[in-house]
Order: structure tokens, then C-alpha cells, then sequence
């Protein structure tokens, strides 16, 4: 390395040995310097306060006056520069001990607050859209799950209806259109473990169609003497008639073979919109599947259910495709449903 004394400021300057032979400018109060040719790889006594071993150009007496050409070529190089300042020197024109010891200033860097008001205003529009979504979400109809896919009808999509609350004239939640529907149930041994709840249900029922409609009930044939409600033709719902209904039923166990023709036959001859019929029997004989079949070609919508776990019949479903009505097989779990 070489050291030099600024001619200006007198600040004595480290260079590396590769500049000899060129310029440089102080660090200190911006003047260009010559450096010479002659200090490279030369030992010069250090200027008095020069780190030992460094190499001198020369130095400068404190109180001298006297300037060189290369001084003035210093000062106008330095004033074009505006390394000339009056902050880089004191009155006499010599950089102070302060200034060279003084940190360089620091000028802040200023920000662009734009990406910064950009950022805020997503996420204030990202808190909006996601509140407005909450909203949305609670205020939406609670969807209907089945939890029990199986729970169908004959393949057909389950009614939409709770238990226990009313969606209009209904039977096992199958709408009953018209102003007035007959009940056709079997009374036979196989409809034995589902009668009492089917009962329930057929009160439900009555509840539903309301005092408007007209209803009758007819059991099956079992060997016994047959049963009907009203005895002929048909009433209306009203609690009164419903009561009397209840009254002749409550008692009615099922029992023995049912047969379907004959109930079949009153029930058409009550000429109701819609007639509803109700079995548990898996094994349907050639008479009464005939007697179905026959009297879903007169025109009334034949509502046809299987009771219980077992595969349904093509009998009840061939009935309720001729005649226009619904097929549907309830599980022995939802039955009891039906009745709340």
C-alpha cells in the first residue's frame, strides 16, 4: 500500500501500489491527486501520525500558503464536481478534523406507499366477500340427507317429509291427490308384525287429507266377516268420522290368508280419486295379482305399498305402473316414522 497527503486538506490517503503513476481523488474533500511513479515498492519515511510502514508522497508544511498548478487544476476539477463544497472545507479552504471524521450522511430511502395501499385494500374486499359468504351459508335451507340411501321407494327418491310434521294429504309421505281416496289394507297373518303400526299410520293419514276430503277404509278378506269403514260409499275426514274409523279398527287383529279381490272390487266401486293399498304379503297368488291387474285398467291411480324388509313384489308394481299410481316399500323402521 501507499500513502499520500492530500495537498489540499492534508489528509494523509492509503492507496493500493497499483495507481502509482496515476490520479486519485481524496476521500475526504474530493481533490485530485497525483500519485507518483517513484513511491511504488520505494520506503519513505512516514509523515509524523502515518501507520508504521507506510509510504509518504511528500508532506505539505501546515502553514504553508503556496499553491501549485496542480492545486488550482485540484480546485477547478473539484468545484466542477461540486466536491468543492464549503461542507468538505473550513474558512481556510483545509478539511477540519471533524470533517474528516465525520460519517458520510445517510439519506433515507423513500417509499412507495402505493403496493402497500394496494395489499390493504384485497384484503379489506377479501374480509368483505368472506363475511358476505357466512351470511349466505346461515342463511341458507338446511339440505336434505338421507342417511340411509336404501330407504327408497320401489327405486323411487324417498318423499321429502319429516316425521311428525304435516305436508298435505299423504300416505307413508306419497301425496294423495283428489277429493277423496279409499284405504285398502291386508288383514292377512303376513301383515300380522306390521298391523298395529299400519293403523297408526292410517289414523295420520286422516289427519292429513283434513275434513275436505271424503275416505273409506276396507280390509281384506281373511275368512272372517268383512270389514269396512263407512259401510258403503264414503265420508268426510272430519275428527268425528276419523273417531268412528278408530273406534271399529282399534280392535281388528290380522289373521289367516287375506285375499285381495273382494276389497279390491269395493274399493273401486266407491269411485275415489286415488286408492291406497297396503300389504306385507312377498307372495302374491295368481288371483289376486289377476284382481289387481284388472282393476288398474278402470282409471283410479292404484297407490300401491310393500310393508317390511323383503323384495317387493312385481304384482304391486305392475298395479301401480297400469294404473298411473305410485309404488312404494317401507322399511320396517321408517313405518313407525309415518306415524308420529
Amino acid at each position: 500500500m501507499i500513502s499520500i497527503i492530500c495537498t489540499k486538506c492534508r489528509t494523509q490517503l492509503t492507496i493500493d501500489e497499483a495507481f502509482a503513476g496515476g490520479v486519485c481523488r481524496c476521500q475526504h474533500c474530493g481533490t485530485i491527486q497525483t500519485v507518483p511513479t517513484h513511491l511504488k515498492n520505494s520506503a519513505r519515511p512516514a509523515a509524523p501520525g502515518s501507520p508504521p510502514g507506510s509510504k509518504t508522497l511528500y508532506q505539505r508544511r501546515a502553514n504553508s500558503d503556496a499553491g501549485t498548478g496542480l492545486d488550482d487544476l485540484a480546485d477547478a476539477v473539484a468545484t466542477s464536481s461540486g466536491l468543492g463544497s464549503r461542507r468538505l472545507r473550513n474558512a481556510t479552504g483545509t478539511a477540519t478534523a471533524a470533517d474528516r471524521k465525520a460519517p458520510p450522511q445517510i439519506i433515507p430511502k423513500r417509499t412507495n406507499p402505493l403496493p402497500l395501499l394496494i395489499i390493504g385494500a384485497v384484503l379489506i374486499l377479501a374480509l368483505i366477500g368472506f363475511g358476505i359468504l357466512i351470511v349466505m351459508h346461515n342463511n341458507a335451507p338446511p339440505a336434505i340427507v338421507n342417511p340411509n340411501p336404501s330407504d327408497t321407494f320401489g327405486g323411487l327418491p324417498k318423499p321429502q317429509n319429516t316425521p311428525g310434521t304435516a305436508m298435505g294429504p299423504s300416505f307413508c309421505g306419497v301425496p294423495l291427490d283428489g277429493p277423496g281416496v279409499v284405504y285398502v289394507l291386508d288383514r292377512g297373518s303376513a301383515s300380522d308384525p306390521f298391523f298395529d303400526p299400519l293403523k297408526a299410520v292410517l289414523y295420520r293419514s286422516l289427519d292429513l287429507i283434513g275434513p275436505t276430503k271424503k275416505f273409506a277404509v276396507v280390509l281384506t278378506d281373511n275368512g272372517s266377516t268383512n270389514l269396512t269403514y263407512p259401510p258403503t260409499g264414503m265420508v268426510l275426514a272430519t275428527p268425528d268420522e276419523t273417531q268412528k274409523a278408530r273406534n271399529v279398527l282399534d280392535d281388528v287383529v290380522a289373521s289367516g290368508a287375506g285375499h285381495f279381490r273382494w276389497a279390491i272390487e269395493q274399493a273401486v266401486a266407491r269411485h275415489p280419486a286415488v286408492i291406497v293399498f297396503v300389504t306385507a304379503k312377498w307372495t302374491i297368488n295368481d288371483d289376486d295379482a289377476a284382481a289387481l291387474r284388472q282393476n288398474a285398467q278402470r282409471g283410479i291411480p292404484i297407490d300401491t305399498f310393500m310393508l317390511g324388509d323383503s323384495n317387493a313384489t312385481g304384482a304391486l308394481q305392475d298395479a301401480s305402473t297400469r294404473s298411473g299410481g305410485t309404488f312404494a316399500q317401507v322399511r320396517s323402521a321408517k313405518l313407525a316414522e309415518f306415524a308420529q
